[in-house]
């Protein structure tokens, strides 16, 4: 064996530590992608993977809507959408870049796609090493996932270890393009396109457009409800929405009241109207107010007329209704009746008629009476206007050359009457203030004859009993 020539060893040695220095360079540094909303890393932290938000937000959609996953995000849907899935292909991943052997590079068909066609794409993430553009994503619609089972899109708030190839290496990672809904901002994160306030929707003019992370939905207006995909008009007066009756409307109901009530505040019940407290003059006496409408009625001794508002006297008298006896005359007043004494006169008068007592001038106990007492009825409404003409008195006989004097001689302590002349012959008894009733007022109305020519001197006196009734009706 030869001998090794110092430069040998040293070269061995040089050679030696090499190899051991070699041994010991660290791994290539790691680079961290994070995982796009509505991912989230796997079990071995190298692979982003759909978060089912469907199982993991309770009462994720409201009403009757249905939560639909899709990757990266969910869906509200009608219950009655109906998902139509495809087996087509699409050209989505071809190696259009770099080696064969890279982790991204291998074409896969693209995955099954709905008609709704409103689930985000899911492209690849390049692995190190790799070429070009070509990525092994696939095009996932809403329904399908992804057919390769490599890295999924980047999600903010969480990071994804990836090797880089070294530094000065013309691969690296690139930005995955944002799922179907969003776009990249100026700081080339992925934010969520408003379709509503973009127009980019395809809801109906007659539908309302609301927004939702990545997607949108069409709902109905108030009043609407959706039937096979339109906006149809809801029958509110179906379901009793009004106490009385309902008007339905395009989108919409009125509620309508019988004749006596109004709407309430509440815009569905009614409210009975008191007509009443509306007017004094619904009724002359009485106003009922009934529910929906009123009722006029009349106090005892008045019937109700055929207006059904005023009230008319009932003759008792008339009608016979009353409880005179044999002895008594009957006499109807405003609201009732009189059972009235038939006249006995007393002496030294005698009876000459119903209603008249004389005092012959021949007798002597005559002498200062009045020859003739005559006996008077009437009965006037409470409140009469006044002034008023209520009586007139007059001579029955006339004599040449007399002249006659009328005034009255009792019952006018609160001079509510006066006698004014019509003539030479007779007066007028005048009601100057008004009556309040129920009330009788009794006066002795006097006419005084002077005949110079006869030396003659006479009185004759009208006793007038007037019943003032209690209403003004």
């Amino acid at each position: 064996m030869g001998t090794l020539c110092p430069c040998s060893l040293l070269l061995l040695l040089v050679a030696s530590f090499a190899v051991t220095a070699l041994a010991q360079q660290p791994d290539p540094p790691l680079t961290y992608m994070p995982c796009s909303e509505g991912y989230e890393l796997d079990s071995d932290m190298t692979t982003c993977k759909d978060i089912n938000e469907c199982d993991t937000i309770p009462d994720a959609c409201k009403g009757d809507m249905k939560c639909v996953n899709h990757y990266g995000g969910y869906l509200c849907l009608p219950r009655s959408a109906t998902f139509v899935v495809t087996n087509s292909f699409g050209g989505a991943g071809g190696n259009s870049g770099g080696s064969g052997s890279s982790a991204g590079g291998s074409s896969q068909p693209a995955a099954r796609e709905t008609s709704s066609q409103v689930a985000p794409p899911l492209p690849g993430v390049r692995q190190p090493g790799g070429g070009g553009g070509g990525g092994g994503g696939a095009a996932v619609r809403l329904g399908a996932p992804p057919l390769n089972r490599g890295p999924q899109p980047p999600v903010p708030g969480h990071r994804v270890a990836v090797s880089n190839p070294g530094a000065g290496s013309a691969g690296g990672v690139g930005l995955p393009s944002c799922p179907l809904g969003y776009t990249r901002d100026t700081r080339s994160h992925c934010v969520d396109v408003d379709e509503c306030a973009t127009s980019s929707h395809r809801c109906r003019p007659n539908q309302v457009c609301t927004n939702a992370p990545g997607s949108y939905t069409c709902r109905c207006p108030e009043g609407y409800q959706m039937v096979a995909g339109q906006c149809v008009d809801i029958d509110e007066c179906r379901y009793g929405m009004c106490a009385q009756g309902c008007v339905n409307t395009q989108g919409s109901y009125t509620c309508q009241c019988s004749p006596g009530y109004v709407l309430s505040s509440n815009n569905r019940s009614c409210e009975d109207v008191d007509e009443c407290s509306y007017s004094d003059y619904l009724c002359q006496y009485r106003c009922n107010n009934n529910a929906g409408s009123y009722s006029c009625s009349c106090p005892g001794g008045y019937q109700l007329q055929t207006d059904n508002g005023s009230c008319r006297d009932v003759d008792e008298c008339a009608t016979n209704s009353h409880n005179c006896t044999g002895n008594e005359n009957c006499y109807n007043v405003f609201g009732g009746y009189k059972c009235l004494e038939k006249l006995q006169c007393e002496e030294p008068y005698t009876q000459a008629g119903e209603d008249r007592c004389v005092c012959p001038s021949e007798k002597n106990t005559c002498i200062n009476k009045p020859y003739t007492v005559l006996y008077k009825h009437m009965h006037l409404r409470s409140e009469r206007t006044v002034p008023t003409d209520i009586f007139q008195m007059q001579a029955t006989t006339r004599y040449p050359g007399a002249y006659y004097t009328f005034f009255i001689r009792a019952g006018n302590d609160q001079r509510e009457f006066f006698m004014r002349p019509l003539g030479p012959a007779s007066a007028m008894l005048v009601l100057v203030k008004q009556l309040q009733g129920p009330r009788e007022v009794v006066l002795d109305l006097e006419m005084i004859t002077v005949n110079p020519a006869l030396n003659y001197h006479g009185t004759s006196v009208i006793q007038l009993k007037i019943f003032v009734s209690e209403h003004n009706f």
